[in-house]
């Protein structure tokens, strides 16, 4: 199990309960910061930071697709030591879309 594992709650406009949704990925931290609805299929896209437990605190860029039970669908990592430029680049665009 990782450190921090991804736990996503989904909840109707009343606050009635609908799932939990636990994305575990081992001897990782995931951090997301950035989480999109995929209006298409139901689902979303969380985008945030992966560190690894033998590189910590450098992390990399890293998006997750979940369907609309937050099931994970496929993820991704891209880029190093991004924990610094991540957090520049969502105070200088505010929330910008993930294409």
């Amino acid at each position: 199990m990782s450190i921090k594992p991804i736990v996503l709650i989904k909840f109707t406009p009343d606050g009635t309960h609908l799932w939990t949704s636990i994305i575990d990925s081992p001897d990782t931290h995931e951090h997301p910061y950035f989480v999109m609805p995929t209006p298409q299929d139901g689902g979303y896209i969380l985008a945030g930071m992966k560190q690894y437990n033998n590189n910590f605190p450098n992390g990399q860029f890293y998006v997750l697709k979940v369907d609309s039970l937050g099931q994970k669908q496929w993820d991704s990592i891209y880029g190093s030591n991004v924990r610094g430029k991540l957090f520049k680049s969502y105070h200088r665009h505010k929330m910008m879309a993930i294409l």
